[in-house]
């Protein structure tokens, strides 16, 4: 089969990526896509074509050097300092399958959902077909395969070591079940985890894994959360550290934001001066430390935005270890009732925390003192 554009520029990234020679990958393709076609003679040359490519990518995967260890990955020790919000990548698309439902009677035959662009189809048995080619600008080796319910990812982070490596802040992305059944007991506290990492460091120096097992606590762990986290402190991001305290907030912002989304991790301890839980779940948290009184700025405190799924231990007047990103917005003018131009105080997302014994508040309804304990999901 000839190969279009798309085709070869990814081939020529793949050679030089895997060191194989292009031609070679080509006529690999060909062979797969031709293969393709020929059992599913109703498939378009492009979609055989990006059908190949993925499983030419998974070939190439499973004959990398190593790679019979990368299936489950390294052994990892350390802790784990915050999970991002669990997102369901599939939820868009789930939504576009619920409202083309009674449009989907005839098996094997597309139908388009107008609001979001996404092509549906059911098989024989009902079962919804995922018909997207690529994911992400990345092909979709699920393609025209029946769908699960959901496709569940989330990011953590920390610091962590290999039995013979020196500790690292890690990046680490969640897919699947796994995704799903992580929660904040697993934070700040020590853990063991199968995870592969990729071959180069992050723009801020972090290494990027992705997890292969369920994180486990593992009190064997070498090193202990004190020296972990002034090891975090010790980590050099620009001009600050992967650990600052509340007045450092804004000149990090300058220095690590894009004005769209959020900073990169990191963390800073302070103490609660305020709690307001929102009704629908989640909330803010006002965060104080001495750090603020020496700002010019005229903020007294830092707002944080807990995830309705958070559980609190902790009362106002507790010192907390936070891990965290930041952000701001636009100001809101309440008179007119629209956004200004100017930006607004820093504020930031709690992704986790620990709150320091010797000045833990604990809350009302609190049975116990202790770390952060989520019921399952």
């Amino acid at each position: 089969m000839r190969m279009d554009k798309v085709t070869n520029e990814k081939l020529g990234f793949l050679a030089k990526k895997y060191g194989k020679d292009v031609d070679e990958l080509k006529t690999q393709v060909s062979e797969m896509a031709d293969g393709i076609k020929e059992e599913y003679p109703d498939r378009g040359n492009a979609t055989c074509l990006a059908l190949a490519r993925r499983q030419l990518v998974l070939n190439l995967r499973n004959t990398r050097k190593g790679r019979g260890a990368a299936k489950t990955g390294d052994v990892y020790q350390g802790y784990i300092f915050g999970l991002d919000r669990l997102r369901d990548r599939q939820r868009t698309y789930n939504e576009a399958y619920d409202r083309m439902e009674s449009k989907l009677s005839q098996p094997n035959k597309t139908v388009t959902d107008k609001m979001s662009g996404l092509i549906c189809m059911v098989d024989e048995d009902g079962r919804r077909i995922d018909m997207r080619k690529q994911i992400k600008g990345r092909d979709n080796f699920m393609y025209g395969k029946p769908m699960g319910e959901h496709d569940w990812h989330r990011v953590i982070f920390g610091v962590a070591a290999t039995e013979n490596g020196a500790p690292h802040w890690f990046v680490c992305h969640v897919y699947g079940d796994i995704a799903a059944e992580l929660n904040g007991s697993l934070t700040f506290t020590p853990v063991s985890f199968n995870a592969v990492a990729r071959e180069n460091l992050g723009d801020n120096g972090e290494m990027f894994l992705t997890l292969k097992g369920m994180p486990e606590h593992d009190e064997s762990v070498p090193v202990t959360l004190d020296q972990v986290l002034a090891f975090s402190k010790g980590i050099d991001l620009g001009s600050h550290s992967r650990y600052i305290e509340l007045g450092d907030i804004a000149d990090f912002i300058d220095e690590h934001w894009d004005e769209q989304w959020s900073t990169t991790e990191f963390l800073v301890e302070a103490d609660v001066d305020g709690i307001w839980p929102s009704d629908g779940g989640g909330g803010r948290i006002y965060l104080v430390d001495e750090s603020l009184e020496f700002l010019d700025e005229e903020f007294d405190s830092i707002m944080g935005w807990f995830r309705d799924d958070a559980k609190l231990n902790f009362a106002e007047g507790s010192r907390l270890v936070i891990a965290c990103n930041a952000f701001r917005k636009k100001g809101w003018d309440r008179e007119l009732q629209i956004e200004t131009d100017e930006w607004g105080d820093p504020q930031i997302n709690i992704i986790g925390w620990y709150a320091l014994p010797d000045f833990l508040v604990p809350p009302l309804d609190a049975p116990t003192v202790g770390p952060l304990e989520d019921e399952e999901e």
